[in-house]
């Protein structure tokens, strides 16, 4: 019910729009949003670095039918670092940094920051948006991650856990335009649509963050998923900027299966995966000090689930051009 209000005041926000920009270009600055990509390409040689600093926990979970349960609490700090590059006049390339802290109720923590997988994005700019604001930006993205991140092994501390250990393939469709509200300032709006192929399976060994035990072996199995995110940003003024996002995700579970330790013997196992979904927002409000430096700050949480977590994660960012 909260996410189809979500939808339907955006809908209504978008129906109010005019296409009549009357605001000039040196008086709109934007950093944001929080979550989905900018489908523009920076002019050839331009760089652009944006670390984010992230604090996510989670204290409920939902089951298969979307009722909320009490868990153990989950927390992690988190910092990612996307690096923007213009390639050439439609040809962009971004290469994604990061890294985790984790902590668990009780006081268990991970062992320092541990990296995460690392992800790098090339994007090609299909239409370039028109001078007056009737025909939107449009890009496709490519992207490859890297298993840089632990996820096995992890007898130790099972907090160490920071990837999934496959390489994984994605790719998005962006779309972008710039309009008027009635009182002349403007609203960008943004939408991405995003698929996941599926990876195939892993290896695993021991404790891992696929929920296996010390002693197992065996294989993780991830399936394919598909996501989605529309953001609109009102300017106030050339410093102000509010910003809103709802974004879905749609995955499977992963199946584990192989072995593991009972006593002197060892047991087959067989987990199998179910269908997660996960409708979250993403408010936030950015302070832009010229064109090459802004700063925004948001929460990015669940409102509705199936087999997923409910979470709440603030985050900041700086945008730096350069």
């Amino acid at each position: 019910m909260e996410a189809r209000k979500s939808l339907a005041c955006l809908g209504l926000t978008l129906l109010g729009i005019s296409q009549i920009d009357t605001a000039s270009a040196s008086d709109v600055n934007y950093t944001g949003p929080l979550l989905t990509p900018n489908p523009g390409i920076l002019p050839r040689g331009t760089v652009s670095i944006e670390p984010y600093l992230i604090h996510s926990s989670s204290h409920y979970y939902y089951d298969n039918e979307g009722n909320k349960h009490r868990q153990r609490r989950t927390a992690q700090w988190q910092t990612l670092v996307p690096i923007n590059v213009g390639v050439a006049e439609r040809f962009g390339m971004q290469a994604t940094l990061g890294a985790t802290h984790k902590v668990a109720q009780g006081g268990q923590h991970s062992t320092g920051m541990r990296f995460n997988d690392t992800s790098l994005r090339a994007q090609f700019l299909l239409l370039r948006p028109s001078a007056d604001g009737l025909r939107p930006a449009l890009s496709i993205s490519a992207i490859h991650r890297f298993p840089t991140g632990s996820y096995d092994r992890l007898d130790n501390n099972p907090l160490n856990g920071s990837g999934n250990g496959l390489h994984g393939d994605r790719v998005d469709m962006l779309i972008q335009q710039s309009l008027s509200m009635p009182t002349g300032r403007p609203l960008r709006w943004r939408g991405r649509l995003a698929y996941d192929f599926n990876p195939g399976a892993i290896d695993i060994r021991g404790q891992s963050v696929y929920g296996t035990d010390a002693g197992f072996r065996g294989r993780a199995d991830l399936s394919h998923a598909w996501s989605a995110s529309a953001s609109a940003e009102y300017s106030i003024d050339a410093h102000w900027v509010l910003a809103m996002e709802l974004a879905y995700q749609r995955s499977s579970t992963t199946r584990v299966y192989g072995s593991a330790p009972v006593g002197s013997r060892r047991v087959a196992v067989d987990r199998p995966g179910s269908i997660g979904r996960n409708v979250s927002i993403a408010p936030a409000i950015e302070y832009n000090i010229n064109g090459k430096l802004g700063i925004i700050a948001g929460v990015h949480m669940s409102v509705a689930g199936r087999n997923s977590d409910a979470f709440v994660a603030p985050q900041a960012a700086v945008n730096m051009v350069f």
